[in-house]
């Protein structure tokens, strides 16, 4: 099994579905729905279910059994124990980063 710490730095859309799954379990078409609205970008169906199928195979989600289903169609998901330890990993990193780089904005003198 992969260490959280190894899949980092995450796709911007696979941060964004497990940030939606800490809120709460969903089927796919409600969580790409959140990941659109807290984005403000448009998400496109074919590469966010080929993000799940991968997010699933790394075992950073499952699926909720006998979760919603519309006409057999709709698959909810929850985040796992390391679903979440990989999003702990990659707010680490971010922040990391924005701290870099706010050092360096504040020390900066060009373009002020």
């Amino acid at each position: 099994m992969n260490r959280a710490e190894d899949l980092v730095p995450l796709k911007p859309q696979v941060f964004s579905v497990l940030l939606a799954l800490l809120r709460q379990d969903n089927h796919g078409y409600a969580i790409m729905r959140e990941v659109t609205d807290s984005t403000g970008r448009q998400v496109l169906p074919g590469s966010f279910y080929r993000d799940l199928e991968g997010m699933e195979a790394l075992e950073m989600i499952e699926e909720v059994s006998g979760g919603p289903r519309i006409a057999g169609r709709r698959r909810s998901f929850r985040i796992t124990a390391f679903g979440r330890a990989v999003a702990e990993a990659e707010t680490a990193r971010l922040r990391r980063l924005a701290e870099a780089g706010t050092e360096l904005l504040q020390g900066s003198r060009v373009g002020r």
